[in-house]
């Protein structure tokens, strides 16, 4: 039920067309804000690829889909920070497709690297154009919760899969997600995408995970 796990598309999240996440990582630590914009029966790569250089990033959702997914995240997320104090709104950059068991057919998707975001909202009378996505004061990190299950299920230890401090620079997402592949390589039919998704991702859990395996004695 972990959505760091097995993260399921649902009306919280939101799948980008993202032709560079190297580049988008770099733009929103360069403070530049994203809108993003509907698919339309016009879409095409060279147009994604367009409208990214100017900020703008396209989802795999029609105009009014994306309009109610984007209203119902800015609320879940506005909520969050207001009643329990923390942000859940991330980019997730990169997935890790794994399984539970080498003959499961069950395919299993958890983030890999996810970067806090802030989302505000210009003019409603923008619709989804009315949104703006820009990176929050907290810093990205590796999906904690993953590299625990791997080694708490599989042995799997990934080294080169730390988050620099902020005195390092920004985190270079390619070679994040490669220190990744190498590490699941003796694992069969799990690999790494580069997909790029808007969500709501909460750490709680694993959060309460390790305050009891501190007290597991007790």
């Amino acid at each position: 039920r972990n959505r760091l796990l097995n993260y399921r598309p649902t009306k919280k999240s939101i799948a980008l067309r993202v032709p560079d996440a190297a580049r988008l990582e770099q733009g929103l630590f360069d403070g530049d804000a994203f809108r993003i914009l509907p698919e339309t029966d016009a879409t095409t790569p060279a147009g994604v690829e367009a409208d990214f250089d100017r900020g703008r990033l396209t989802s795999v959702l029609p105009d009014r889909d994306l309009e109610r997914r984007l209203t119902h995240i800015y609320r879940a997320a506005r909520s969050s920070l207001q009643e329990g104090g923390a942000n859940t709104l991330y980019l997730a950059v990169g997935f890790l497709v794994w399984h539970e068991t080498p003959t499961s057919p069950v395919e299993r998707r958890a983030p890999v690297l996810l970067y806090p975001l802030t989302m505000t909202r210009r003019s409603l009378a923008e619709g989804s154009r009315g949104y703006r996505l820009e990176l929050a004061d907290d810093e990205p990190q590796v999906n904690v919760t993953l590299l625990q299950k791997l080694e708490a299920d599989f042995d799997l230890r990934v080294e080169g899969l730390e988050t620099p401090s902020p005195e390092e620079g920004t985190p270079d997402a390619g070679a994040l997600l490669d220190a990744l592949r190498q590490a699941i390589r003796p694992m069969a039919r799990w690999h790494v995408t580069s997909e790029v998704t808007l969500g709501l991702f909460s750490f709680t859990k694993y959060l309460m995970w390790v305050d009891l395996e501190r007290r597991r004695e007790a």
